[in-house]
């Protein structure tokens, strides 16, 4: 018999989906950060971290459920230089938000295909 991750309970699915979440969060910051002390800013780079130093952290909650929009949001915020403390907050309830969504839904699509 294979388990599967649906057999999980629920609680370590969610545990799981919110690292998940706040480590990718984290790894794309760290690209914005290093990406920035390496790339000589011209006028777009600079435009878009104006951009984000003006909504700041808050971006990452809104953009986080946009596929693509959200890892570009991310990054963002480290090439702006949004401090670390208030970014991880940020991303910590976003990616709480995303875990419970993800968990709720994928336990109810599993249950309804596979009736488990």
């Amino acid at each position: 018999m294979t388990a599967t991750m649906a057999s999980w309970p629920s609680a370590l699915l969610y545990l799981g989906l919110f690292a998940l979440g706040v480590v990718r969060g984290l790894g794309y910051y760290a690209v914005g950060l290093v990406a920035t002390t390496r790339a000589a800013p011209d006028g777009r780079v600079a435009a878009a971290q104006a951009r984000v130093q003006r909504f700041g952290a808050r971006s990452v909650l809104f953009t986080y459920p946009v596929y693509g929009l959200a890892a570009a949001t991310q990054v963002a915020n480290g090439a702006a230089r949004i401090r670390l403390p208030r970014f991880m907050a940020v991303l910590s309830l976003a990616s709480a938000c995303w875990a419970g969504v993800q968990t709720l839904v994928g336990v109810a699509v599993w249950q309804t295909l596979f009736g488990g």
